[in-house]
């Protein structure tokens, strides 16, 4: 994890390098005849967020009744972890996991991580990652694996990063399936990789760590 610390500093340049070429394309397209209406702000989600892509999990489609359920159950997620109930994210993930796509494992995650804030690593490994339901869902993100994102995947190394799960099969199988996708990250997502494989004590492979250093 230690031969990722030199690449924060770049990362963290062209950060900035981006946010100011959003900003000034948003005021250029809001200044657009085909941008009526439009405002030009720039947010987190126009930077790095995209979800949703289908996954073996759940074969997601964008009419079809299944990416309905799983935009549900996303919703379901989010308002779990609002209430900071780590209880009811898990049990969602228990009775729902099999209508997971790409984007509900990811929300779930996120969401676990939101309950869990203040734990130590002792207590995560003791009321989080030893349950049988965390682990299941840690299969569900090794499932995606091979078709999510590559964005989804950064961010979900991210999120495991920092609830401290170094489960290193299941993090080899996540950087398996972003490999060939590290040239297509935003800076903001390429920093949530490398912090992420960093907080799990993680130490990449040197195709995936060529594939980082190739990017600053």
């Amino acid at each position: 994890a230690s031969r990722l610390l030199p690449v924060r500093a770049s990362i963290a340049r062209e950060i900035n390098a981006l946010q100011s070429y959003n900003f000034y394309n948003s005021v250029a397209a809001a200044a657009s005849p085909l941008a009526v209406g439009s405002k030009a702000c720039v947010t987190p989600s126009q930077i790095c967020w995209g979800l949703a892509a289908p996954s073996r999990l759940c074969s997601s489609n964008a009419a079809g009744p299944d990416s309905q359920s799983a935009n549900g159950l996303t919703k379901q997620l989010e308002e779990a972890g609002q209430r900071g109930d780590l209880s009811a994210v898990l049990g969602i993930v228990e009775s729902a996991g099999k209508q997971f796509n790409d984007a509900a494992v990811e929300a779930a995650l996120t969401q676990v991580e939101r309950c869990v804030q203040g734990m130590s690593s002792e207590e995560l490994q003791a009321k989080v990652h030893n349950t049988p339901t965390f682990q299941m869902l840690a299969d569900m993100a090794v499932g995606i694996a091979g078709t999510a994102p590559p964005e989804v995947l950064a961010r979900t190394i991210g999120v495991l990063g920092r609830l401290r799960f170094g489960d290193q099969l299941v993090l080899d199988e996540l950087a398996r399936g972003l490999m060939g996708g590290v040239g297509e990250l935003q800076p903001q997502q390429l920093q949530q990789l490398v912090e992420g494989l960093r907080d799990a004590d993680h130490s990449p492979g040197v195709l995936l760590l060529d594939a980082i250093n190739e990017r600053l």
